[in-house]
C-alpha cells in the first residue's frame, strides 16, 4: 500500500501546481473581467457625459437663441421709442408754434371786433356838423363850449343839458394836399 501513497503523493506536486495555475488563471480572468468591467464602467460614464455635454449645448444654444431674440426685440423697441420721442418733440414745437400763432390771432381779432363796434357806434350816433364857428373859440375844453352854445344858437331852453361825448374840429386839406391844422 505504500505505493499508492507515492502515487498520491506524486499527484499531490502536480495537483499544487494545478491548484497554482488554476489560481493564477482565475486572477487573471478575474482580471480581464475587472478591467472589462472598468472600461465598460468608464464608457458608460464617457457616455453620460458626452450626453450631458449635449443637452448642455442645446439648452445653452436655445438660451443664446432667446437672448438674442430679446436683443433684436429691444433694439427694435428702442428705435420705435426714438421714433417716437422725435415725433412727439415735434408735435410740441407745433403746438407751441400754433398756440403763438392763435394768440396773436385772437389779439387781432380783438382789435378788429373794437375797431368794427367804433364804427357802428359812429354809424349810430347822431352826428351834428357846426359850419361857421370861428377857430380858437372853443378853449380848452371842446366840448364843454358846445354844450354851452347849443342852447344859445338854437334858442331853446332844454330840459336837462345836453351830452356831447365827442367834439373836435375836422382837419383841413391845403391845396396841395397836405393836412393842416
Amino acid at each position: 500500500m505504500p505505493p499508492k501513497n507515492i502515487k498520491s503523493g506524486h499527484h499531490s506536486k502536480p495537483s499544487v501546481q494545478m491548484e497554482e495555475e488554476n489560481l493564477a488563471l482565475a486572477s487573471k480572468k478575474l482580471t480581464e473581467a475587472q478591467v472589462e468591467f472598468n472600461t465598460s464602467t468608464n464608457d458608460d460614464i464617457l457616455s453620460a457625459i458626452q450626453s450631458l455635454k449635449a443637452d448642455f449645448t442645446k439648452q445653452s444654444t436655445d438660451m443664446l437663441d432667446a437672448i438674442n431674440g430679446i436683443k433684436s426685440d429691444l433694439l427694435s423697441q428702442s428705435h420705435r421709442i426714438g421714433e417716437a420721442e422725435e415725433r412727439i418733440a415735434q408735435t410740441e414745437e407745433d403746438a407751441s408754434t400754433l398756440q403763438h400763432k392763435v394768440k396773436k390771432l385772437e389779439e387781432t381779432t380783438e382789435f378788429l371786433r373794437n375797431k368794427v363796434q367804433d364804427l357802428e357806434d359812429r354809424g349810430r350816433r347822431s352826428n351834428l356838423r357846426l359850419v361857421g364857428l370861428p377857430e380858437k373859440t372853443e378853449g380848452s375844453n371842446m366840448c364843454a363850449f358846445i354844450e354851452d352854445l347849443l342852447p344859445r344858437v338854437l334858442n331853446d331852453t332844454f330840459s336837462s343839458t345836453p351830452v356831447i361825448e365827442r367834439a373836435h374840429r375836422p382837419k383841413r386839406v391845403s391845396a396841395n394836399g397836405s393836412l393842416m391844422e
